[in-house]
């Protein structure tokens, strides 16, 4: 079960998502849920968080959308539910995946220096029980999920990421005013101190390769006479037998 940390009041329909989401995920991670959109930037520029999931493995975006039925998505990113277009009350359609995208991009710059170049996945879930996912370019699939593949899809993501380390993991704490849950930063603090053990077998490879290249740069050449000495040898000898006989 993942820390989960609540940052703002989530709606309704977001509850049970959120509650599977922390209970799937696994020990080590940190759930940090509706983040405010003071707290990403001022003015038009903050962005509201549904969720963002960290881990040492990387840090993911998440983007809820209770939608259920059939969802079509473009290669555009729009959704279509009953072939309808997913839109707000205006009619200005969602574009779930960039939503959460723009949010990825709005957190790492405030944090800043702080975020230790850690880089921030994103990806839209479908949280209603009957939402099935349907890309309308299957070559070209995007990370948008329905809630049963959420939590491989989430793991999956921040996989892909260059990890969050324990600065990191600092950082994002104190954006959000909150300190890190104590038996979560041992966690992170066991998993970091691990690391460089882990890297000694490989350079003690390195080592033994490179000494196994030398030896093999340095092993002495075989001896030997060469083809064209051996002819230089025997014409002298023959012309010095030809004059002797012709004394002779």
């Amino acid at each position: 079960m993942a820390w989960r940390i609540n940052c703002g009041k989530p709606e309704r329909n977001e509850v049970a998502a959120l509650n599977r989401l922390a209970a799937e995920l696994p020990d080590d991670w940190a759930l940090l849920t509706n983040i405010p959109r003071h707290l990403t930037g001022s003015g038009p520029r903050g962005r509201e968080i549904d969720a963002l999931a960290l881990s040492p493995q990387g840090a993911v975006v998440i983007e809820l959308k209770h939608v259920g039925g059939l969802i079509s998505v473009t290669p555009v990113g729009e959704w279509y539910v009953g072939g309808e277009i997913l839109a707000d009350r205006s009619g200005t359609p969602y574009y779930p995946l960039q939503q959460a995208g723009k949010a990825a991009q709005v957190l790492k710059s405030a944090l800043g220096a702080a975020a230790g170049g850690a880089y921030i996945e994103a990806c839209a879930i479908a949280t209603a029980d009957s939402a099935r996912i349907k890309f309308n370019e299957p070559a070209r699939p995007q990370s948008i999920m329905a809630m049963d593949d959420a939590v491989a899809g989430i793991q999956a993501l921040a996989r892909r990421t260059r990890g969050v380390s324990h600065l990191s993991l600092q950082a994002f704490f104190a954006l959000i005013g909150q300190r890190i849950p104590s038996n979560l930063d041992a966690l992170w603090r066991a998993q970091a101190a691990a690391q460089p053990s882990l890297a000694s077998p490989a350079r003690g490879k390195r080592t033994s390769r490179a000494a196994s290249n030398r030896q093999r740069t340095t092993s002495p050449k075989k001896s030997g006479v060469s083809f064209a000495e051996i002819a230089v040898v025997v014409i002298v000898g023959l012309v010095i037998g030809t004059y002797v006989m012709g004394i002779m």
